[in-house]
């Protein structure tokens, strides 16, 4: 409490000398809107995803091989995690949600992707509660795409949060997303069109979503096309340039093109 204050104070202190504050979700402006003048907030979407990177449209016969490279099942549902294993990300509120998973469907598996210092924690959790066919620990990975090409599930369940990335990236691959009620995730998840908000720290409304999507093939594929569209509507990498590029002409400054990208 006594660090929010004085980041607070040195924050407003700041705001006299700043021609202008850039935030990139929707609370971040209206906290910023009220240390200073309205004009002098500028709200961008985020650092921008390239959609040709992340949107990979595999054959089936490629991410079956690539499940089966996992140890996964063909025909088993996938739902996808990709956090730092930390008390922020909440790694444990989702092996406290298996349980309650397991006991209503039995074809799904959860992947953690990330590494971290609750790494070996989360591991021994998984053991004890014997949960080690539903969840898979997969560390650090340099083939996100891939994975996320046979994702069927995302989640995202922080404290914590700016503007997740992952959950773009899981957008851009028409994966329908439960994600906590917090600053960011609000942004790129709405209740209901392509995903669903829960409160922090209850795995239980984790569990009651997942089961929910588990079960309706259909409500997936809707929630994944309207992900789809909003994030190539407002997320690209191309938007945010131009949005940046219209606060430096504001500012006076100068934008220029080289080797056809536009540096800022």
């Amino acid at each position: 409490m006594i660090s929010n204050i004085i980041y607070w104070l040195a924050e407003k202190l700041m705001s006299y000398k700043t021609d202008v504050v850039i935030v990139i979700n929707h609370d971040d402006e209206k906290v910023a809107k009220k240390m200073m003048p309205a004009n002098k907030v500028r709200k961008i979407n985020g650092i921008g995803i390239d959609l040709k990177q992340y949107k990979l449209n595999l054959p089936e016969s490629q991410k079956e091989k690539f499940k089966q490279s996992l140890g996964l099942d063909s025909n088993v549902k996938v739902i996808t995690h990709i956090a730092e294993m930390n008390h922020n990300k909440r790694q444990i509120d989702i092996v406290h949600a298996c349980e309650i998973i397991k006991k209503y469907e039995k074809n799904f598996v959860i992947l953690l992707i990330g590494t971290g210092p609750n790494e070996k924690w989360i591991e021994e959790e998984i053991e004890n509660r014997s949960l080690q066919k539903y969840i898979k620990k997969l560390g650090y990975r340099n083939d996100i795409t891939q994975i996320l090409s046979f994702t069927d599930i995302g989640l995202l369940v922080s404290i914590r949060e700016g503007l997740p990335r992952s959950v773009m990236e899981m957008m851009v691959n028409k994966i329908p997303v439960i994600a906590t009620d917090i600053r960011g995730n609000r942004d790129l998840i709405e209740h209901g069109k392509n995903g669903f908000l829960v409160p922090i720290k209850r795995p239980d409304k984790i569990a009651e979503y997942c089961i929910k999507l588990l079960s309706d093939e259909k409500l997936r594929e809707t929630f994944g096309n309207f992900s789809l569209l909003k994030v190539e509507e407002k997320y690209s990498i191309q938007l945010v340039l131009q949005q940046m590029e219209e606060i430096y002409k504001s500012l006076g400054l100068h934008v220029f093109s080289q080797t056809s990208e536009r540096v800022l």
